[in-house]
C-alpha cells in the first residue's frame, strides 16, 4: 500500500511498515521514537517553565508572581501552563487536517521569523549601537557580520515565500509535473 492511498492518520507508521515489512520491528522502532520524543518534550517543558519563571520574576507577565512559585526547585505553574498549552495544541490533530496543517505551517513561519528578526535589527542600525556599547566583544564578525546577516535574511525571506504557498496548490503543481 502506498502512503498516498493510506486512509488512516499515521502515514509515518505505514512508511516504517513498508520499509521493514515486519509489524514487530515497526512497533519497536515507533517505541524508540516515542521514548526520544517523550524526553525531548520534558526538556522543552522545563525550559519553557524556566523562561516563564524569569519573566514572572522580572514582572513582565500578568500574574507573574504565580510563575515564581517553585516546588522541589522547579517552577510548578510554568510547567503546568506549558503542559496545558502542549496538550491543547496536540488536540488539533484530532480535528480537521487543514487546522493541523495550518498550525504546523505557522509554527515553521514563526520559527523562521524569530531567526530573521535579530539579523534584520542588526542590519537596520543595531550593529552601530552594539559596536558603541561593546567595542571589544568576544564574538565580532567585523565587516563579515553584515554579509552574514544579509544572507540569513535573504534565505529566510525565500523560505517564507515557499512555506506560504497553499498545500493544495503545491500538490496540484506536483501532479501536473508528474503527468508530463
Amino acid at each position: 500500500m502506498s502512503v498516498r492511498q493510506l486512509t488512516g492518520r499515521l502515514p509515518f507508521t505505514q512508511l516504517v511498515m513498508d520499509a521493514t515489512g515486519s509489524k514487530g520491528v515497526t512497533t519497536l522502532f515507533l517505541i524508540i521514537i516515542l521514548i526520544i520524543f517523550s524526553n525531548a518534550t520534558r526538556g522543552n517543558t522545563i525550559s519553557a517553565s524556566r523562561a516563564l519563571l524569569a519573566f514572572g520574576r522580572d514582572d513582565m507577565l500578568p500574574y507573574g508572581h504565580l510563575f515564581t512559585v517553585c516546588v522541589l526547585g522547579e517552577p510548578i505553574w510554568g510547567i503546568t501552563l506549558s503542559m496545558v498549552v502542549a496538550l491543547l495544541v496536540g488536540l488539533v490533530q484530532f480535528g480537521p487536517a487543514a487546522a493541523f496543517n495550518s498550525l504546523t505551517g505557522s509554527a515553521t513561519v514563526f520559527l523562521f521569523l524569530a531567526y530573521a528578526l535579530p539579523c534584520l535589527c542588526m542590519l537596520l542600525g543595531g550593529r552601530k549601537r552594539l559596536n558603541r556599547l561593546f567595542p571589544e566583544r568576544l564574538h565580532n564578525l567585523g565587516r563579515w557580520g553584515i554579509v552574514c546577516n544579509l544572507v540569513a535574511v535573504f534565505f529566510v525571506v525565500q523560505a517564507l515565500v515557499i512555506y506560504s504557498f497553499p498545500a493544495g496548490l503545491v500538490s496540484r503543481l506536483a501532479n501536473i509535473r508528474s503527468d508530463r
